[in-house]
């Protein structure tokens, strides 16, 4: 059963508009958590221009200060949406449990939350009856 792609929160828009799904999955785990100072012209060697590129550095200044009006901003870690992105890019509950420092039962209900019905409908479709 393939898990579909989940909706992008407010608070990542500018993120995930700058860089893309995946690459902003690697940026929320890596930054994610603390203040980081951005530039309007970043500099090759930087750690977010080797993570993210220059192109997505610039972007991403341009859309948090036009935001915040501010260039160091608090970059936020949302697990709930991260774990949803990697489950629908395919990585296993164990996968994202070990890459999140969350128990497997964490993610479960991470993922179990987006949509509690229908994936647990879903599921019990498929389970055979005892009696």
């Amino acid at each position: 059963m393939s898990y579909p792609e989940p909706p992008v929160p407010e608070n990542l828009a500018a993120y995930v508009d700058a860089m893309g799904r995946q690459l902003a999955v690697r940026f929320l785990l890596r930054f994610g958590g603390g203040y980081l100072a951005l530039s309007a012209n970043p500099r090759s060697g930087s750690p977010v221009v080797e993570l993210i590129g220059e192109r997505a550095a610039r972007a991403l200044f341009e859309r948090l200060s036009a935001r915040s009006g501010r260039s160091q901003v608090r970059v936020p870690t949302d697990r709930r949406w991260i774990a949803r992105q990697m489950k629908s890019d395919k990585a296993s509950t164990s996968e994202i449990a070990r890459t999140l420092h969350v128990s497997d039962v964490t993610v479960r209900k991470y993922l179990g939350d987006a949509d509690p019905e229908g994936l647990r409908a879903a599921l019990r479709a498929r389970q055979l009856r005892l009696f």
